[in-house]
């Protein structure tokens, strides 16, 4: 197993990376939660499909170094990601008496990560917990960097903190059950990454698209290890996104989390609502001049190879009410991520009536 490591004040936390199977994953993972644990116990909720999933490989052999681990199930996706599933959290602590000695364990996607993470950050006024993401989305972006919440009706993220947890076990055996649909969730973050921050990342995609396509577990590790470097560099400079560093993670986003609430966080996925996102900020980043006509086109092209957007599409003006709640709104104005040139981003005060042009959604 490695270990990522950054500079940063406050340090960030530790990103462990085993590329072994999923056994020797939950032996890792034990011997972190030893090394840390002192004299609490250990909570592990996972995601019921995850947990299905992986029963023999991973559970198991948790529970064999981890003799005392309590599990816990959890409803995973976004539709798990509300108050009522925080209740759920809550109670199921209560009833097992998890007390704020305790480490907490969040097994699942990025959805779980995100709603376990804050509930650890407030119950009992903040325990301790580790994620261990199980999607492509949580590998590489998600379920790193300390921010938690949960979702509101018609606003995601509207609730949150930042919560560090003590690390981040990355396993990409977990990912070989995954379907298409969350491969692709997961390139379009990686997109994502790669414009804003690095256009290496991009090379990559462009170079590896059919490997990744087809879960080559070579090709997937290189890309994790890529998007986590670069995502933590960014922590690191900015945790709690004070300084603005940290904002540019967003290209794509605000677009993107209005199309999955006019969905109601069901019909279009996580990944393709960012893709359809980059796409409206792309056109309109060309039309202020600071992403060129041929970068745009290089994004396109990429997103249709990888195939990110399915054939159906939201029209614009249904966004609108969910982009009114936007939590990174400013009186009037959308404070959007502005990409260009590729691999770097700025943050630039927008009106949504921009975003709605019929031009910007061409592609549709």
């Amino acid at each position: 197993m490695r270990s990522l490591t950054w500079q940063g004040n406050p340090k960030p936390h530790p990103v462990w990376i085993e590329t072994g199977d999923a056994e020797r994953a939950a032996v890792s993972l034990a011997r972190q939660v030893r090394r840390l644990g002192e004299s609490g116990r250990t909570f592990v909720i996972a995601e019921r499909r995850v947990r299905k999933l992986w029963e023999e490989g991973f559970f198991d052999a948790l529970c064999r170094k981890l003799p005392d681990a309590r599990l816990i199930s959890a409803q995973g996706g976004e539709s798990g990601k509300t108050l009522e599933g925080l209740g759920k959290i809550f109670e199921k602590l209560i009833t097992h008496g998890a007390d704020r000695y305790d480490i907490v364990i969040a097994v699942g996607g990025g959805a779980l990560t995100d709603i376990v993470g804050f509930a650890a950050s407030v119950y009992m006024r903040g325990i301790r917990w580790i994620g261990v993401p199980t999607t492509l989305v949580g590998q590489l972006d998600a379920g790193m960097g300390g921010k938690t919440g949960t979702d509101l009706p018609g606003a995601k993220n509207i609730m949150g903190s930042f919560w560090n947890p003590l690390g981040v076990l990355i396993a990409p055996a977990f990912l070989q059950t995954l379907s298409m649909r969350e491969i692709r969730n997961g390139l379009s973050e990686a997109l994502k990454t790669g414009e804003c921050l690095d256009s290496g990342i991009l090379s990559l995609l462009e170079k590896k698209a059919e490997g990744l396509l087809d879960k080559n577990p070579d090709a997937l590790v290189g890309l994790i290890r890529a998007c986590a470097r670069k995502k933590m560099e960014v922590v690191a400079r900015d945790p709690e996104d004070k300084s603005g560093q940290r904002a540019v993670l967003n290209l794509g986003h605000t677009v993107g989390h209005a199309i999955e609430a006019v969905g109601g966080f069901r019909r279009w996925s996580h990944g393709e609502a960012v893709a359809m996102g980059l796409l409206v900020i792309n056109s309109l980043s060309v039309e202020c001049g600071v992403l060129s006509a041929a970068e745009n086109e290089r994004i396109r092209s990429l997103v249709e190879r990888l195939g990110l957007v399915g054939r159906k599409t939201p029209e614009p003006e249904a966004i609108l009410p969910s982009l009114a709640v936007d939590k990174k709104k400013k009186g009037n104005q959308l404070m959007i991520v502005m990409p260009g040139p590729l691999g770097h981003a700025r943050i630039a005060p927008i009106g949504a009536e921009r975003l709605l042009d019929r031009k910007h959604w061409s592609w549709r």
